[in-house]
């Protein structure tokens, strides 16, 4: 039961940062403003890639890149 509660979470997030207005959003809302301000937002990227866990679980991983102004 507990992977299957990690799969439905892990789907409600890759859905969240897949587009980068709702990154953007994220962004704008949990950084300070001035932080927020300094972004280039049209220049986010999406990188997907994997890594192991201390564990050793693979994972794949989400991040975004962009420039500042």
């Amino acid at each position: 039961m507990v992977g299957t509660i990690h799969k439905h979470h892990d789907t409600g997030y890759k859905e969240l940062f897949s587009y980068p207005e709702f990154v953007q959003q994220l962004i704008e809302g949990f950084t300070p403003a001035e932080i927020a301000k300094l972004m280039d937002f049209s220049t986010l990227k999406s990188h997907s890639g994997n890594y192991i866990t201390p564990l050793f679980e693979k994972r794949r991983l989400k991040m975004w890149c962009g420039r500042l102004k």
